[in-house]
């Protein structure tokens, strides 16, 4: 016989039998009485009857301290509502078709073997699946999820990885609170935080606006690394790459040991910006970031890392800086940085950008056009129409608009 060596629970036991034995002999009371004011106290926190201790008393007295321990199932591990048949055929159906779902692959079990009862069996599938290593996370996790050794790039910007976080949330005077988010670029090599900064949403404008600043501040990388997630696989990211020469790489589902450098950076952030953020008063998104990078440049980019020892990542970015591609036209850039939105023209001739009204030609009223602007400057919004631009677009005022129209009418 196999005993489970559940030791912790039989020395419970082993406690509430001797305070049996202590309360007859102290108190001079009979088993049914010390077994009753036994079960009045917590044993390994929570009460048990006195039937329960009785059975304890007996089985402790009669077959020791082995007796006490929980017993092993001899067929641990397997179903007892599956026979040797289905188990053989669930094995070999879910090897072949590793990507049904257990309730899909009971239907076509049913179909196939009639003789067999399945139809109550699908909780029972679940566990046999799961001890047999068959279920969709485990092989999901053997399919995508390769195991992933520790890397490092020999040269900066040969490698940046980003990612998002939650920041913390920002109450400004006559503002209701709002969440705001941390999108970071970090070079692989040094550990540089090339581009950072809080947002009020994670989005593919923010992406752009902190990806625009690591390239001009950083020079431009050779592949950067980001997961799965929306606004790392947007079409924007994917042209603006194309265009620098940047391979664009996404990191495989349920593998997030592959982001290990920029999720400790993240780390750094919680328990040494935001700790520290605490004890500084701000009230707004602006003060938020001027903080966040006063504390990158004087703290995190000038401390030795444990990984750098001993160079801290600054030094380490410009060892090597000769080999980086930089930037060489501006203007370039932040035309192929520009958002990029269709819109359908009004009737009256107007489009609406980010919940306010805008005028644009009265020669494309009807017309679908599109629209490139910098989303955190509204001042310059270009219009163009198949293809070619055509004019720009203006702020629509309509007290202005109702004079001229109530002048044209006078005259």
């Amino acid at each position: 016989m196999v005993f489970l060596m559940n030791e912790n629970q039989a020395l419970i036991k082993v406690e509430a039998i001797s305070c049996v034995k202590e309360l007859m002999h102290s108190q001079s009371i009979s088993l049914t009485q010390a077994l009753c004011e036994a079960a009045n106290r917590e044993w390994g926190g929570r009460l048990y009857n006195w039937a329960t201790l009785e059975k304890w008393y007996y089985t402790y007295r009669n077959r020791g301290f082995e007796g006490l321990q929980a017993k092993e199932r001899k067929d641990k591990g397997s179903s007892r509502s599956l026979t040797i048949e289905q188990k053989e055929l669930l094995v070999e159906y879910r090897k072949n078709h590793p990507n049904l779902t257990v309730r899909t692959l009971i239907r076509h079990l049913r179909k196939e073997y009639p003789d067999y009862n399945w139809c109550k069996k699908e909780s029972s599938i679940h566990r046999y699946l799961h001890k047999q290593h068959l279920s969709k996370i485990h092989l999901k996790s053997q399919i995508l999820s390769p195991v992933s050794k520790k890397f490092e790039t020999d040269t900066p910007n040969e490698l940046w990885m980003t990612d998002a976080m939650h920041g913390p949330s920002i109450k400004s005077e006559g503002e209701r609170a709002y969440r705001t988010y941390l999108l970071a670029f970090i070079d692989d090599h040094s550990r540089v935080i090339t581009g950072a900064g809080f947002y009020k949403a994670e989005n593919t404008e923010s992406l752009m606006d902190v990806l625009y600043d690591a390239l001009t501040c950083r020079g431009i990388p050779q592949k950067i690394y980001t997961d799965q997630g929306k606004v790392f696989t947007c079409q924007h990211l994917k042209q603006v790459c194309a265009n620098l020469q940047i391979h664009l790489i996404h990191a495989q589902p349920y593998a997030p040991q592959s982001k290990g450098k920029i999720e400790r950076f993240f780390r750094t952030v919680r328990s040494d910006f935001l700790q520290g953020l605490q004890l500084q008063n701000v009230n707004s998104l602006q003060d938020l970031n001027r903080t966040f990078h006063m504390w990158l440049e004087d703290q995190y980019h000038s401390r030795p890392h444990n990984s750098l020892l001993p160079e801290t990542p600054i030094e380490r970015f410009q060892k090597q800086s000769q080999g980086i591609r930089w930037i060489k036209d501006n203007q370039s850039l932040k035309e192929l940085f520009l958002c990029r939105k269709k819109r359908k023209v009004q009737r009256d001739g107007t489009l609406r950008i980010q919940t306010k009204i805008w005028e644009v030609s009265s020669a494309l009223r009807g017309q679908f056009v599109e629209i490139r602007f910098n989303p955190f400057d509204l001042n310059n919004i270009d219009v163009y129409f198949q293809g070619t631009f055509h004019s720009k677009a203006t702020p629509c005022n309509p007290s202005i608009n109702a004079y001229k129209r109530k002048k044209k009418d006078q005259e």
